[in-house]
């Protein structure tokens, strides 16, 4: 029976969960600790020329639309950083008081973010059998939606979900490029 084996399946199969990164200062860093895996969504919306008369769609008449990519994964690290940096884009920090509290304030609603708001290569990467690295990386993401939740007997955990920006640099030029590359690292 057809199974799809191949001598390379072990050098094929990514055998740990994907660490998500970040780019700070011009080295990665790790997002934090998490739970459940991550997950990549390319969200792609495909459009066939639709004309009077058609009754299915027809190849060579399909393009992309429009891509909407996310990562999810859940975090189980809280902290000034996560908070601030990756689940609030463009929120501010100030520390007061004794004991220190560190009060992280959102960012105001209707401002455009700054630059500084948006993550820098946020990377999934998968170690496969051989030795390389598969990476998704979103050159330019935010968090767009997250929940933090707790239950008895369990830690805490921050559900995130981080979207895609195609760069503005790049947009000046092309809006047709996709906000994310897929690459496999010898």
């Amino acid at each position: 029976m057809p199974s799809g084996f191949s001598a390379s399946l072990d050098d094929d199969i990514c055998p740990q969960v994907a660490v998500v990164y970040y780019e700070t200062g011009g080295t990665q860093a790790v997002l934090g600790v998490s739970r459940g895996g991550w997950t990549f969504q390319p969200s792609v919306e495909y459009r066939n020329v639709p004309f009077d008369g058609k009754r299915s769609n027809i190849e060579l008449l399909d393009r992309i639309v429009n891509s909407d990519a996310k990562m999810t994964g859940t975090l189980i690290t809280l902290n000034n950083t996560t908070l601030s940096t990756f689940i609030e884009p463009g929120s501010t920090l100030a520390t007061a008081g004794t004991p220190a509290t560190v009060t992280i304030t959102p960012a105001a609603a209707s401002l455009f973010f700054g630059t500084g708001s948006y993550l820098t290569n946020l990377d999934m990467e998968f170690d496969r059998g051989d030795g390389k690295t598969v990476r998704i990386r979103f050159p330019k993401a935010f968090c767009t939606e997250y929940e933090i939740s707790s239950t008895d007997p369990g830690e805490a955990e921050l559900r995130a979900t981080f979207e895609a920006r195609l760069a503005n640099a790049t947009a000046v030029t092309t809006t047709d490029t996709r906000p994310y590359v897929l690459q496999v690292i010898s």
